[in-house]
């Protein structure tokens, strides 16, 4: 910590150095929905990080892995979160997320209910602010084995298959309202019962 002239006035100055977590963990056991949620193999890097003086105009490199549910969570950044243009490159990449364990938080009262699917996926974000916030993502979606049922007269109908679904997104600016998806991709897709759900 820097507390020297003028600094001593506004916000304190800092410097982190090396910080590390390896290994840590966490269980949550939801009582109400009979669900246990884990976070294991927790690793978190950050090798600098400071608003001193010049030294906000240095990348640093962090990076954050972990298990959630089984599904592997890998991100990493090319940030200045303290220089004038708040400048951050960053890549989440996902790996493996099963919907089963987030299936009893689906609302009972909605007509179609998804009951299987997996979801990945490996994006890129690219931040700085000048005048304006600027927000960049392009990458990678995909879900592979999608199920829906339709809740109808309180019977489980088979609605909907999927095999996979793949979204190549060349630039989402949700700050700005734009979407391209050059490639939408849709493979084994079968109707289990061609009934409608009530709306």
């Amino acid at each position: 910590l820097s507390s020297s002239g003028s600094q001593s006035a506004g916000v304190p100055r800092w410097s982190l150095f090396n910080i590390q977590l390896s290994g840590g963990g966490v269980e949550f056991r939801d009582e109400p929905h009979a669900v246990t949620h884990t976070l294991s193999d927790l690793q978190l890097d950050i090798p600098f990080l400071s608003n001193l003086g010049g030294r906000r105009e240095v990348a640093t490199h962090p990076r954050l892995v972990f298990r959630f549910n089984e599904a592997v969570f890998d991100t990493d950044a090319v940030t200045m979160p303290f220089a004038a243009d708040r400048r951050t490159q960053a890549h989440f990449q996902v790996k493996g997320l099963d919907v089963a364990p987030y299936l009893p938080y689906w609302p009972a009262a909605w007509p179609v209910r998804l009951t299987a699917g997996q979801l990945a996926w490996d994006l890129r974000l690219d931040f700085r602010q000048e005048t304006q916030p600027e927000l960049s993502v392009s990458g990678q979606v995909s879900m592979r084995h999608l199920k829906l049922q339709a809740n109808q007269n309180q019977s489980d109908l088979p609605l909907l298959k999927v095999g996979g679904v793949d979204l190549t997104i060349d630039t989402l600016k949700p700050l700005d309202g734009v979407l391209e998806l050059p490639q939408i991709r849709v493979t084994d897709v079968s109707w289990g019962s061609k009934e409608k759900p009530e709306a």
